[in-house]
């Protein structure tokens, strides 16, 4: 029975294999919660810039991580404090940088599919107050312990620390 059937050939190992080739993109950039609550803060401002007096007294905008979201985050807040009354196409008119024309057209694009946006940008906002303040007070620990010889106010230090950990923080 096997001697009638016709096998096919092995391919020899110096026969040429075919080319194959791995893609070596960018690590991971699935957006983590900062990113998410950067992008859903600015993109629902570029939309509704009315909630910009109560979003800009909690968070400035040296609070963004990201360099091209701080640059615009930074021209908004520029914007509004000189020109107020801001409307998107004239914002995007003033921007000089392609790039960030093309970010803020992004992140209103996707912050117009956010439902209820007011209850989400302050939901972001508190979030993102929040992760400022633990890494203030961990900034403060550390300086407190790396103050050594250094000329550090440690009693400040001390009550600001003491300050964050009185403030209660369920997350």
């Amino acid at each position: 029975r096997f001697k009638n059937s016709q096998t096919k050939p092995i391919r020899s190992v110096t026969q040429a294999r075919p080319e194959v080739t791995t893609f070596v993109g960018p690590k991971s950039t699935r957006p983590n919660s900062r990113d998410r609550a950067e992008r859903i803060i600015l993109g629902i401002l570029l939309n509704e810039p009315k909630f910009w007096q109560r979003v800009q007294q909690t968070l400035d905008w040296q609070a963004f991580t990201d360099d091209a979201r701080r640059q615009l985050a930074e021209r908004y807040w520029d914007y509004q404090r000189h020109e107020g009354g801001l409307v998107l196409s004239e914002f995007l008119g003033t921007l000089d940088d392609h790039g960030l024309v093309e970010l803020a057209a992004e992140l209103s694009t996707e912050a117009s599919a956010v439902p209820d946006a007011e209850t989400m940008l302050f939901h972001w906002v508190e979030e993102l107050d929040r992760e400022l303040n633990r890494m203030s007070g961990k900034k403060d620990i550390n300086a407190l312990k790396g103050a050594g010889e250094e000329a550090v106010d440690e009693i400040e230090l001390l009550r600001r620390i003491q300050t964050q950990a009185s403030r209660s923080d369920l997350k």
